[in-house]
């Protein structure tokens, strides 16, 4: 999840997954935990909160 939350702090609004389910077919689920967590720590209340968070705004 902690690349999920890198990218989508610079602005990603998907990420990919597809390679990583042929290692753990259970990735999504462990993948939607972490941001789950994370947004609850930082009292987000939704994805479109952190995407773009550190982008530079002009």
């Amino acid at each position: 999840a902690e690349d999920a939350i890198e990218f989508a702090l610079v602005g990603a609004t998907a990420v990919g997954l597809g390679t990583g389910l042929f290692y753990d077919p259970l990735l999504c689920g462990k993948v939607l935990d972490g941001l789950r967590d994370y947004l609850t720590r930082h009292e987000m209340s939704a994805y479109r909160e952190l995407v773009g968070a550190l982008a530079p705004h002009p």
